[in-house]
Order: C-alpha cells, then sequence, then structure tokens
C-alpha cells in the first residue's frame, strides 16, 4: 500500500512537472510568436517605408523634368517672339522700301508725263 501510495506521488510529482514544462514552452512559443508578429511588422514598416521612398523620388524626377520642359518651354518660346519681332522688323522695312520705290516710280512717271505733254505742267 505503501508503495502504491510512493507511486501514485511519484506520478503526481511527474505530472505536475510535465505541467510546469508545458506551461513554460507555452509561455516560450508565445514569446517567440510575438517576436514573430514584431518582425513582420517591422517588415511591413520597413516596405512601407520603402515604397513611400521610391514613390518621394519619383515624384522629385517628375518634377525635375516638368521643371526643365518648363524652362525649355519657355525658351523655345522667346526664341519664336525674338523670330517673329525680327521678321515684322524686316517686313517693316520692305514695306518701307516698296513705298519708296513707288514714291520714286510715281514721281518718275509725273515727269514721263510733263515731257509727253507740256500741257499737264503746272504753271
Amino acid at each position: 500500500l505503501e508503495a502504491a501510495r510512493l507511486k501514485t506521488a511519484g506520478d503526481k510529482a511527474a505530472a505536475k512537472k510535465e505541467k510546469s514544462q508545458a506551461k513554460k514552452l507555452r509561455a516560450e512559443a508565445s514569446s517567440v510568436d510575438k517576436e514573430i508578429d514584431a518582425l513582420v511588422e517591422e517588415s511591413k514598416r520597413s516596405s512601407k517605408k520603402r515604397i513611400q521612398e521610391v514613390h518621394a523620388a519619383r515624384d522629385e524626377a517628375l518634377n525635375e523634368l516638368a521643371t526643365k520642359l518648363d524652362a525649355e518651354h519657355n525658351k523655345t518660346q522667346q526664341a519664336t517672339k525674338r523670330r517673329l519681332a525680327a521678321r515684322k522688323k524686316s517686313l517693316a522695312i520692305e514695306v518701307e522700301n516698296a513705298q519708296v520705290v513707288a514714291k520714286a516710280a510715281a514721281q518718275k512717271a509725273k515727269k514721263l508725263a510733263r515731257l509727253v505733254d507740256p500741257s499737264k505742267n503746272d504753271p
């Protein structure tokens, strides 16, 4: 009877020890799960941060390109304005020259008319 009681007490102690060991293992597993969750969250944050950095770099590159395009557009627009102004000036000179030639031709025609018909001379 005493041996059976000792055996039962030993079994109880072993069961208690196993229970304690299982509790420790569950706690350790929970701790590992928390570490894994923390690493997963950190990985998500790092990925989001990296994506944000890539987007920011893309936006910056697009802004630089837009600035360059605007500058190039302004430069070509200014060059076009200069060319148009030069063409306008050139046409004004041509018109002026044509007017001088026309005036000279009119005077020459008047002189020729006087030579042909002296009665048309002014008194």
